[in-house]
């Protein structure tokens, strides 16, 4: 008696979520006209998956938003959502 083999292929897809644990200002953005949300630009290179001197070119070229404040310079996340497809604003309301 044969035995038949049968063959199974599972295929899993997976998101990654990104978690940084920092403490948001919310400060006015003249370019967005609202209160938004800010990471360090450390944090926005995290998120973008990008180095921060990336970061850093894309807030000259006015990719992102840039925002200097006495705690430095701080990234709006409006404009790093914006940035990126299928991302949420990320609007303080």
């Amino acid at each position: 008696m044969l035995k038949r083999k049968r063959r199974i292929e599972i295929t899993r897809f997976t998101e990654h979520a990104l978690v940084v644990r920092q403490t948001s200002l919310h400060v006015w953005c003249e370019t967005c006209a609202a209160t938004v949300n800010t990471v360090t630009l450390e944090a926005a290179a995290a998120l973008a998956r990008t180095q921060m001197q990336t970061i850093q070119e894309w807030t000259e070229d006015g990719r992102l938003h840039c925002l200097d404040t006495p705690e430095g310079h701080l990234v709006c996340l409006n404009s790093l959502a914006k940035s990126f497809a299928g991302t949420v604003s990320a609007t303080n309301e």
